[in-house]
């Protein structure tokens, strides 16, 4: 799990910001800094790795990000990072 205090999200962004270049509010790239770049990279390597990527966030409470990639070649176990 990456967790932050940030400024959170809406759940109907939760999904939206794994998106190229996508941010759950366009005024945020001015005011923190990134284009959104981050995450879509994130998403890509987990599901180039058979996983998944999520984010558990809620609006001025921060957000935690959590993922699972499938670990080939150790007798079918996955590791998951939380």
């Amino acid at each position: 799990m990456v967790e932050d205090t940030g400024i959170g999200m809406p759940p109907e962004k939760h999904k939206v910001i794994f998106e190229c270049f996508r941010q759950a509010e366009h005024n945020t790239n001015h005011k923190y800094g990134g284009t959104g770049l981050g995450l879509n990279i994130a998403g890509n390597l987990v599901q180039l790795m058979g996983g998944d990527i999520w984010v558990n966030s809620k609006v001025g409470e921060g957000s935690a990000f959590y993922f699972t990639v499938e670990y080939r070649g150790v007798e079918e176990k996955m590791l998951r990072a939380s």
